[in-house]
């Protein structure tokens, strides 16, 4: 079961991994009200069998992120970047999976980028979402199919006490591909996801 709150620092990324459900959510909700607000980031290794992932922007490091994990969303300065995941070998050397990947951030933004498998040929998946507060008693939600052994998956969004039926999806997202933000009233639910066709 899914709690989903008003308050931006408790935004909702749910995250489709191998059938299963993550959570990424979560910054220190800290502001001092800036009338710009910089850019916000985070990124998630969904990458399966993969170890702990070392993130850089412009070759400074951003974050050690393991297998089903999320870093710690942190602001940047807005401008352009451009962005390396690596990981160390049991021989000591150094194996990067994204090598100088171009990106670009835009103040009062918030992006989460996700490492998606497989392993053998990763790719880098950006959300890009705005920083404005949702209104009062609504959540913002992204859905996103990161689940390598699935073409496509339905998500299905519902309250927590409903039964689940073949109800008409909330969006069906083929993978490595994301939706559009969508606002929820707040509230608990559940996430329900099945091969598109199946459910």
């Amino acid at each position: 079961m899914t709690a989903l709150r008003t308050a931006r620092a408790q935004r909702a990324c749910l995250l489709s991994l191998l059938l299963a459900l993550t959570t990424a959510c979560d910054s220190d909700g800290s502001s001092s009200d800036p009338e710009v607000e910089s850019p916000r980031i985070r990124i998630a290794n969904l990458l399966p069998d993969a170890p702990t992932m070392s993130i850089q922007l412009d070759e400074s490091f951003l974050a050690n992120v393991s297998f089903g994990q999320a870093s710690p969303i942190v602001s940047i300065a807005a401008d352009s970047y451009e962005l390396d995941a690596e990981y160390d070998l049991p021989d000591g050397s150094t194996e990067v999976l994204i090598d100088d990947e171009p990106l670009t951030f835009l103040d009062e933004r918030e992006y989460t980028g996700a490492l998606l498998g497989p392993l053998e040929a990763p790719t880098l998946l950006v959300i890009d979402t705005a920083l404005a507060e949702p209104p009062a008693g609504t959540a913002e939600v992204v859905f996103l199919n990161g689940a390598t052994d699935a073409t496509s998956l339905e998500f299905h969004l519902t309250p927590a006490d409903a039964a689940f039926g073949s109800e008409t999806p909330d969006v069906t997202l083929a993978f490595g591909s994301a939706s559009e933000v969508r606002s929820v009233d707040s509230g608990s639910y559940r996430l329900r996801l099945a091969r598109e066709g199946e459910s």
